[in-house]
């Protein structure tokens, strides 16, 4: 019987970013995480200019994830990315990670913060901030996200693109070197309410027409909807290619309150 995880993120074993291989590897064993773009496009280059590219060190294990860029100073992601993190190498501004791109910014952070109630188990509260140890620099190539009000909750209906360098193939375990990308659709959350588990309104679920979806390395990528950062990048099917199964994501309305704590935006 298929389990419904946590979306991978990718590990890797290079510490250094811009490196020209990436190697992924299933390093959270007890959950088997997961999360790649499934059956989406490789997008125009900086055409997502808020995606960040995240690489997490524990103490015995690295991985790797995506964010949203959504101040000079902060980059929203999942909670189990920053999970056991104890330091984030973060890159703004690209397209292919494998070149040194010009438009490219990279940092290194040991300033990570997850949601004080995060619940590895039940993927509840699945949240977490990197801050980025000077401000980032806005350009055509950077750009920040744009967050919802508090009353933009209703979503159901809206189509919405979910975007990250993660797995295309998972049984290939093929990882592309671009950034990927591919709309979905946000269905109600009864839906996604699969093995009689519950799914809190803090979840936003989606589906694909075939299976169409996030997967290992997508992990705290951004899905975004009428031109607002609605989720992030939570769970999902295992093998992440099932039709049956939606996607979960965090819904961001309901953080806007720790955000603003935390970064001081105005939100």
């Amino acid at each position: 019987m298929k389990l419904l995880v946590l979306l991978l993120c990718l590990a890797f074993v290079a510490t250094s970013l811009g490196r020209p291989k990436r190697v992924p590897k299933n390093i959270f064993v007890r959950a088997r995480q997961q999360e790649r773009i499934i059956n989406g496009s490789e997008v125009a280059a900086h055409s997502i200019p808020y995606q960040a590219y995240l690489e997490f060190e524990g103490f015995f294990q690295a991985w790797a994830c995506g964010g949203s860029l959504i101040s000079e100073s902060f980059v929203l992601t999942a909670g189990h990315c920053t999970y056991e993190g104890l330091v984030s190498y973060i890159v703004l501004g690209a397209h292919d990670l494998s070149k040194k791109e010009d438009t490219q910014q990279q940092f290194q952070s040991t300033e990570l913060y997850l949601h004080e109630k995060f619940d590895y188990d039940t993927v509840q509260n699945d949240i977490g901030l990197v801050k980025l140890p000077q401000p980032a620099q806005l350009n055509q190539y950077v750009q920040l996200a744009v967050l919802p009000s508090r009353n933009e909750a209703e979503l159901v209906g809206l189509q919405a693109t979910v975007s990250g360098w993660g797995l295309i193939d998972y049984f290939k375990y093929e990882v592309p070197d671009v950034l990927y990308a591919t709309v979905v659709q946000i269905v109600p959350n009864n839906q996604c309410a699969i093995y009689d588990v519950y799914v809190p309104e803090m979840t936003i679920c989606t589906k694909g027409e075939t299976s169409q979806g996030s997967c290992e390395g997508d992990s705290g990528g951004p899905l975004t909807a009428d031109g607002k950062l609605v989720g992030i990048v939570s769970y999902g099917p295992e093998y992440c290619q099932d039709d049956l199964y939606p996607n979960g994501f965090t819904r961001v309305t309901n953080y806007l309150p720790w955000i603003a704590n935390i970064t001081g935006l105005n939100v």
